[in-house]
């Protein structure tokens, strides 16, 4: 009787057992996966407001001219849009869904990296830009 129960319960139990280490070996003594640094030389930073209600804050960071020439020493173009303006088509949906006044970040070929409302300060608009361009 032991003969049998082994013979036709054994395999079954291995089963069962090699089906647990495969579930549970992925994640012994695995290494969490990492994103590669992002580094995107050319990036567009593009801030998209609604100009007619151009709030304190949009009006204080836009004025850093320092600050936006100084994106392009670190390989990015910048520009300011008004959500409606043709050219900022390719920018005002992600910015709408954002929020207007919005920052949006695209990679040269246009492919969207960031979309967020934007920071009332220029610090606050660098880490975003840091975050999605590497730069």
């Amino acid at each position: 009787m032991a003969k049998a129960f082994m013979t036709k319960a054994a395999p079954a139990m291995l089963m069962v057992i090699g089906g647990l280490v495969l579930m549970v070996a992925p994640w012994v003594g695995s290494v969490p996966m990492v994103n590669p640094p992002v580094n995107i030389e050319g990036a567009w930073v593009v801030v998209v407001e609604e100009t007619a209600e151009r709030s304190p804050a949009v009006a204080r960071v836009q004025s850093e001219a320092d600050y936006w020439r100084g994106l392009e020493s670190r390989g990015l173009k910048w520009r300011f849009y008004d959500v409606d303006a043709p050219d900022a088509a390719s920018y005002a949906k992600p910015a709408r869904e954002a929020g207007i006044p919005a920052l949006v970040i695209a990679d040269p070929e246009g492919k969207l990296l960031a979309a967020k409302p934007i920071p009332a300060t220029t610090e606050g608009i660098d880490a975003i830009v840091r975050e999605a361009t590497g730069r």
